[in-house]
């Protein structure tokens, strides 16, 4: 969909925001059998640059065979969305459109072969979606997690 300048945002703080308010994205990926997709939790971290977003997935996921450290892939954050009917506009004539938010975000996927790393990156992650749930403890079993997932 055309995104007209004045509704376009690039600050850097505002997109943060966004995403780690939706905290979940489709992460799409071409290959030589065509595009893979995975929908995935994930974090934006603070890093030099443009900041980094990390995340994990099941080995049982074949995606991740297809991460080289340099082939591009896309991150998708929707957010809310709504259909906006021209019967709303005070002014005619009116076109009926549709209002929603998302950040596609680009780069090069790393794999992390380490597991203090993934288990700390799992841990970050529980305690961002947990922050004002519950009384912050943790019941994870990181033994299963070294086994079945890679960051």
């Amino acid at each position: 969909m055309y995104i007209p300048r004045w509704n376009k945002i690039e600050d850097r703080d505002t997109i943060r925001q966004f995403v780690g308010d939706v905290g979940f994205a489709s992460l799409v990926t071409p290959s030589d059998s065509g595009l893979k997709v995975t929908h995935l939790p994930l974090l934006y971290v603070d890093s030099p640059g443009d900041g980094v977003i990390s995340g994990h997935m099941a080995k049982g996921n074949d995606h991740w065979k297809v991460f080289d450290g340099e082939q591009e892939s896309v991150v998708i954050f929707q957010g809310p969305n709504a259909y906006v009917s021209p019967e709303w506009y005070e002014t005619r004539p009116a076109v009926p459109t549709w209002n929603y938010g998302v950040v596609h975000m680009r780069g090069a996927v790393t794999m992390i072969d380490n597991a203090d790393w993934l288990i700390q990156h799992v841990d970050d992650l529980g305690d961002f979606h947990e922050a004002g749930i519950g009384d912050g403890s943790k019941e994870a079993s990181y033994e299963e997690i070294r086994t079945k997932l890679l960051g």
